[in-house]
């Protein structure tokens, strides 16, 4: 009990000559004569149910070791669990670490950060106002320390807030015994006391200031911001998202439910101006690639017939989704495809995670294969591997040529779906049924917007341009991966596009026909005239790319 104890003073760190306490039926405060026997004895009665207690946080210099925001609105606890986990989210992309704990109202959430030293009051107020005002949260919440800094000057203390971990029920409300004063997780499930205190970590006051700077000088979002709540959190009814018709011979399988804490998706977009690079699971490519795939870019993939660009992607969505459980918030993957059905792309996966013949899967001859029950094995380890990652692939079928627009509801109903402003739009080739110049450059135009706009990668797969058409897209893709035969053209592209990044994926011609090839991707990187190797082996049978 004296560790969880001390363990509780270093973390709820407060007031010495005073804490608050409960006599004759109402809330009151104590004087402390004697901090170091006292306050020890009053937080076991605490933790026991004895006699519920709570801290002033407001230290006499005016700072504070922690700071407190209460959604106590009454009758209202799924709106109330709603605002604290998206205002913990807020914090988590400020990389400040919050708390969530169901507090001692039936009702009721708090949500807790904690300092690793003393920081200034009004510092830890401005940044929780600033949040929450960037939130447009109406109603009145209240914030500990409940006073500035400078009113330290004048003897204040503040208002005490209701300690954590009270072991039973009294006057003011229920506690452990009861599920509550306890915090929770993610998934709304209680933590145990002496989990929650390993698991509780202090943050950096000195991310406050950038908060508060931040918030200060992009305020234009605000109104925006406060429409999009009203629509997504109204307790009336749910709104469905308006889907675009699609053009003749395309199939969408999304529902267009809006997930009631969608609200989460939209503040990663107000506060966050960029994102971090996706990573393609290949370590070498990646670090070239200065992280991976790069936010508001297109990445072509192409090649000839039969070279395996299309494997190579799909590989590449693979691990960008297994990844997803590493991931604060997921990438969510909308492949576009033009000749695979989702039956088919499951078959492409399982055959690279189980190294399974793929034409074995599809023919459903390993049946009659002496080794049948090792096959099945393999196959059903390899689904249980898939199963943990696909629920964030989508796959989005097109006959003819596919509306940009449709592309776009689409990304964007997924964004909302999954409450992820990370998305991945991937197109299997979307120039197939372009004839024309002019409507392939406008094609790309306008996919290069979306990229822009929504702040999120694109691939596109496809066949060789044509010269003409080639001069003429010269620096509107940034990053291109070519998998070619020819030696030749490959040294020829590297010299001419200087200025665009190109990943070219060269081999052998005699090697094509093999089921396994070496293969090399030689990467130019714009603005530079080196050119990085890397070798790779292509394992075609299992439609996988292997780094050496």
């Amino acid at each position: 009990m004296d560790k969880v104890i001390n363990n509780i003073l270093s973390l709820f760190h407060g007031r010495t000559d005073r804490i608050g306490g409960v006599a004759r039926g109402r809330a009151m405060h104590f004087k402390i004569l004697n901090p170091l026997q006292e306050i020890p004895r009053y937080l076991q009665r605490h933790l026991k149910g004895h006699q519920r207690i709570g801290f002033y946080n407001f230290l006499p210099d005016g700072t504070c070791h922690w700071g407190l925001v209460e959604f106590e609105k009454r009758d209202q606890e799924k709106k109330n669990l709603e605002y604290a986990l998206l205002f913990k989210k807020s914090l988590l992309e400020w990389g400040i670490k919050a708390y969530i704990e169901k507090s001692h109202t039936d009702t009721g959430y708090r949500v807790w950060i904690f300092f690793d030293r003393p920081t200034d009051s009004t510092l830890v107020r401005e940044a929780l106002k600033s949040i929450l005002s960037r939130l447009n949260f109406k109603e009145q919440l209240t914030i500990y320390p409940t006073e500035e800094s400078n009113r330290a000057e004048e003897g204040l203390y503040g208002e005490f807030t209701w300690l954590p971990f009270f072991g039973n029920s009294d006057i003011m409300g229920k506690g452990v015994k009861y599920g509550h004063t306890l915090f929770i997780d993610d998934s709304k499930k209680v933590i145990p006391l002496d989990i929650s205190l390993e698991l509780i970590k202090t943050n950096d006051p000195k991310l406050l200031g950038d908060i508060i700077h931040y918030i200060s000088e992009y305020t234009s979002d605000k109104e925006l911001y406060s429409e999009e709540k009203e629509q997504i959190l109204s307790e009336e009814k749910s709104e469905e998202i308006e889907k675009k018709k699609p053009s003749s011979g395309t199939e969408i399988e999304i529902n267009n439910e809006m997930n009631d804490s969608a609200l989460d998706n939209l503040l990663v977009w107000l506060i966050s101006e960029t994102f971090s690079p996706v990573p393609t699971g290949f370590r070498a490519l990646d670090a070239v690639l200065e992280g991976g795939l790069q936010n508001g870019k297109i990445t072509e993939i192409r090649g000839g017939n039969s070279i395996d660009r299309t494997s190579f992607a799909l590989q590449i969505i693979d691990q960008i989704a297994s990844y997803n459980s590493t991931r604060q918030l997921p990438v969510i993957i909308l492949y576009i495809s033009r000749r695979y059905d989702r039956e088919e792309l499951i078959l492409k996966s399982i055959s690279r995670i189980g190294e399974l013949n793929e034409n074995l899967l599809e023919s459903k001859k390993w049946k009659q294969e002496a080794n049948a029950d090792e096959f099945i094995e393999h196959i059903h380890g390899a689904i249980t591997v898939y199963q943990s990652f696909a629920q964030w692939i989508k796959v989005l079928m097109v006959k003819n040529k596919l509306d940009v627009v449709t592309i776009e509801n689409t990304a964007r109903q997924l964004s909302y779906k999954f409450n992820t402003p990370h998305i991945l739009i991937v197109m299997e080739d979307p120039f197939f049924v372009l004839t024309t110049q002019n409507e392939k450059i406008e094609y790309i135009i306008k996919i290069q917007s979306i990229a822009r706009q929504m702040n999120i990668p694109v691939i596109i797969t496809h066949e060789r341009y044509a010269e003409k058409i080639e001069n003429s897209m010269d620096g509107m893709i940034p990053v291109s991966i070519e998998l070619n035969t020819d030696q030749g053209k490959v040294t020829s592209l590297i010299k001419d596009k200087k200025n665009r990044c190109a990943i070219k994926l060269e081999e052998v011609k005699e090697e094509l026909k093999k089921s396994e090839k070496p293969v090399i991707l030689s990467i130019y990187k714009e603005k530079t005239d080196a050119t990085v190797m890397l070798p790779y082996l292509m394992r075609r049978v299992y439609n996988q790319f292997i780094e050496l």
